[in-house]
């Protein structure tokens, strides 16, 4: 399976499996998701995660991230497990509303696909070393005329350069969202759809982001981070998702700084 599929698994059996979204919940939710393309989005554009399946892959890990953490620190007990991976999972679920598909109908040509494949193959360890592996060769929302020009030209002129914004070929932000926000409108989205919320669910997701400097915000973050260690620790979580790191030692002198 691709990272696509095991992503998408992985969290339908979470909302399958768990105590914490009700039975007649569960498929309005998933509907929800489903309908909205929660699986196949970047989490950005420009920035990280900016791939088809980005949004999911990045969730995935800043929910494992949090959970390390915060067994790292033994303050897990403190917290029900499946709001935790609640937490991780849908901190961003904003991004649900803020990115759409470039219409782009035409397909590479069969010279294209395979010059692009033996490319891939000449220069397998410098891609896999950059986290980009072959399924631009695979799946239809990668295979446009477009994408594998731009991927073939950097490929045969300068593969050890910067590669191309290759997820601008098939996304673009809306121009006309639903709602704008971020850690409130994601929190808002999860409470349309699961009730009963814990104050510190809605407190980690609202805040994750910090508060951007936005006057008058800067006393509530820190009084939810006072009232709750989590509302900390998922800004971090979130943090070495997008930069792609794991947990190290430096990280662990991070959290010390935030008087955890």
């Amino acid at each position: 399976m691709s990272y696509i599929d095991d992503n998408k698994e992985y969290i339908l059996n979470f909302i399958d499996e768990t105590d914490v979204i009700r039975d007649e919940e569960k498929d309005r939710f998933i509907k929800f998701l489903l309908d909205n393309n929660f699986f196949q989005l970047p989490a950005s554009i420009k920035f990280h995660s900016n791939y088809t399946g980005g949004l999911a892959d990045h969730s995935v890990k800043t929910e494992k991230n949090l959970i390390m953490l915060l067994k790292t620190y033994g303050v897990l007990d403190q917290y029900k497990l499946d709001y935790v991976k609640l937490i991780g999972l849908f901190h961003d679920l904003c991004k649900i509303d803020r990115y759409e598909k470039v219409k782009d109908n035409e397909s590479p040509t069969k010279k294209q696909k395979k010059f692009l494949k033996g490319l891939f193959d000449t220069h397998r360890e410098n891609l896999l070393n950059r986290g980009i592996d072959n399924s631009v060769l695979k799946y239809k929302e990668f295979q446009t005329k477009k994408r594998f020009s731009n991927l073939i030209e950097w490929l045969h002129e300068n593969p050890k350069g910067p590669p191309p914004a290759i997820s601008q070929s098939i996304w673009r932000y809306k121009k006309e969202p639903l709602l704008f926000g971020h850690g409130e409108k994601s929190a808002l989205f999860l409470q349309k759809y699961i009730f009963d919320l814990p104050e510190y669910v809605i407190l980690a997701i609202r805040w994750h982001m910090g508060a951007w400097k936005k006057e008058g915000q800067e006393k509530l973050l820190n009084k939810a981070r006072k009232k709750y260690d989590i509302v900390k620790i998922v800004a971090l979580a979130d943090q070495m998702a997008t930069i792609g790191e794991d947990i190290t030692d430096r990280d662990i002198e991070r959290l010390k700084e935030i008087n955890i």
